[in-house]
């Protein structure tokens, strides 16, 4: 798990969820899973505060499928695509850190 400080900088913020949605990008799931704070189920059903996935497999599950943690029948499967990529982007956030993408504030770019 990565944890940033309280203190944390939008910049610091934006590189962390660029990183995480790149390793989603590389259909690394397992190291994006990794990267966030899981609290475990403890009820039949999710309580507030619970982790939604248990593992990576979960996880990408429910991504291929579109939010649904079952295949739909004829329904193709869906992978995340880069940040730069996505439209609608979030025009004034991408612009307001477009100098981390350019000056290399995190090794992967967003």
């Amino acid at each position: 798990m990565e944890t940033l400080p309280l203190t944390a900088t939008d910049e610091e913020i934006f590189d962390f969820a660029c990183r995480w949605t790149q390793l989603l990008v590389n259909e690394d799931y397992q190291s994006a899973f990794d990267m966030l704070c899981h609290v475990p189920q403890t009820h039949k059903f999710k309580q507030s505060g619970e982790s939604v996935f248990s593992n990576a497999t979960e996880m990408k599950t429910c991504i291929v499928n579109y939010g649904a943690y079952e295949p739909i029948a004829g329904e193709s499967t869906y992978k995340v695509t880069p940040i730069e990529t996505a439209y609608p982007v979030w025009p004034e956030v991408l612009q307001s850190q477009r100098h981390l993408i350019t000056n290399g504030a995190s090794s992967l770019s967003c």
